[in-house]
């Protein structure tokens, strides 16, 4: 996986990852079943994105783990949501045992899982008055959605969802009945249900604006308090597009050659 691509992994695949020192990871769990996807093919572009962290702590591999372990026994130490700071659950696996035992076919392999480059699917802006619809749709029931905005949102209350909002690129400039906040890369913000609210790109005709949005109609449950910062991070996205969208083109959303922030 790289910056820009989404994961889905379905219940009861046991799974790991193993990544790069600065590797950061956004996920969430469902309580429903995974119900409708999209297509894996219509891409209607290609671009790639490198993220880089400024700020933050310096994490480094331990000498002789660069490469991931692809045998024998592998140690797990995992955190559970009720584990306090000192807790872990610590279980040793066989490594054949976990990588390609699984299928969701019983007559033939196949794995379940999914990645898209879930900015490479759009075909117009989403999110605003006579924009396009999500399309990248996760969950049971409609209830969540994964999507990509384009420009300004108008001001709308969801009475049936809470929202998560994970700013990928540009700045933009977030509004509802309560506060007023300026985001950028990396900075996250939850809309509560029945709260109007809405989104400009800052500047507003800005080129850069991505982000990704998750809904659930039930609470979302925090692991930990979004405003204690230990770190005053951040993020310098860059994107090198190998094969621009159409759309893109004709809305005058084109990213310059130059390296977007």
């Amino acid at each position: 996986m790289a910056a820009g691509e989404v994961l889905f992994i379905p219940e009861g695949i046991a799974h790991r990852s193993t990544g790069t020192a600065d590797s950061l990871r956004w996920f969430a769990f469902v309580n429903d079943p995974f119900t409708e996807f999209i297509d894996e093919e219509p891409y209607t572009g290609r671009s790639e994105f490198r993220m880089i962290r400024h700020g933050g702590p310096d994490w480094r591999i331990p000498a002789g783990a660069e490469q991931p372990v692809k045998s024998g026994v592998v140690e797990e130490r995992m955190i559970r949501w009720d584990h306090g700071p000192k807790d872990r659950t610590i279980i040793q696996r066989d490594y054949e045992y976990l990588v390609g035992a699984s299928s969701t076919h019983i007559s033939e392999k196949h794995s379940g899982i999914r990645k898209v480059r879930v900015f490479d699917i759009f075909r117009g802006v989403a999110g605003k008055r006579g924009g396009v619809e999500p399309i990248f749709s996760l969950a049971a029931h409609g209830d969540q959605d994964l999507q990509h905005h384009g420009r300004a949102v108008r001001v709308s209350p969801r009475l049936r969802s809470e929202e998560v909002r994970i700013q990928f690129r540009g700045e933009a400039l977030d509004t509802s009945e309560l506060d007023k906040v300026l985001v950028g890369p990396g900075d996250v913000s939850v809309i509560p249900r029945g709260i109007a609210h809405s989104v400009i790109t800052e500047p507003p005709d800005s080129p850069l604006f991505l982000r990704l949005n998750f809904y659930s109609n039930l609470p979302w449950r925090l692991p930990t308090d979004l405003t204690r910062h230990h770190y005053k991070s951040t993020f310098e996205t860059q994107t090198i597009v190998h094969d621009e969208a159409a759309w893109r083109i004709e809305a005058g959303l084109v990213v310059p050659a130059a390296t977007a922030r």
